[in-house]
């Protein structure tokens, strides 16, 4: 069954699917290419093992069938290890194989911060990395690894947590590190310093004794 189909099915009254959020398909690579060279060095020494009879073949045949696995168990879980950003709620979906996944959520009123790491030569080339969600009392957190454009998810997920908590006008952590990552992409470290320079003569200004 289709992942978006599968949550779809599991929303409850009211609750509308907003995004449904893959990881970086760079991540299929290692162990979906292992599968890829299994099968390609399969077929190119296609000769050599129907040469030794039919254990030959029937080795040709398992290498064949194993580097296949391997191509589809990397796309397989790829496709199904999600988060589905609901008006309600963030759901994980965590796919670790064929016959194993497991499934946990958090509502946007126990989600206490948000956070994300870029760490390694490749996520940080093509900007991907882990997206962390803490949440309130003794209930673990949800994490999602390798997924794209991590800064956008991150303000999603504060945008979606505004919406479905509307009387909750103060900022949260998680919010003022994204106002600050913001800050930063639109004005760069010069222009913030130059910003709080500025701030910080105003308030001088304003604290000066008149004496007049």
């Amino acid at each position: 069954m289709n992942i978006t189909k599968y949550i779809t099915r599991q929303l409850k009254e009211k609750e509308e699917l907003a995004n449904v959020v893959h990881q970086h398909w760079l991540v299929i690579i290692p162990l979906a290419g292992a599968g890829a060279v299994l099968v390609l060095l399969d077929f190119f020494l296609i000769s050599w093992w129907f040469s030794h009879h039919w254990w030959g073949a029937l080795g040709w045949l398992v290498v064949l069938v194993v580097g296949g696995l391997l191509v589809a168990r990397a796309i397989y879980t790829w496709s199904r290890n999600v988060f589905a950003l609901t008006n309600q709620r963030v759901i994980s979906v965590d796919q670790r194989g064929f016959f194993e996944h497991h499934v946990a959520e958090a509502t946007y009123d126990k989600i206490r911060d948000v956070s994300y790491s870029i760490r390694g030569f490749w996520p940080t080339v093509c900007h991907f990395g882990t997206i962390n969600l803490q949440t309130g009392g003794s209930e673990q957190g949800l994490s999602l690894r390798a997924v794209a454009d991590p800064v956008r998810l991150q303000q999603e997920i504060y945008d979606l947590q505004r919406r479905a908590n509307p009387s909750n006008n103060d900022l949260t952590a998680a919010e003022l590190v994204g106002v600050v990552d913001k800050l930063k992409r639109e004005l760069g470290e010069e222009g913030i310093q130059r910003l709080i320079n500025r701030q910080s003569r105003d308030h001088a200004e304003q604290d000066r004794p008149n004496l007049d």
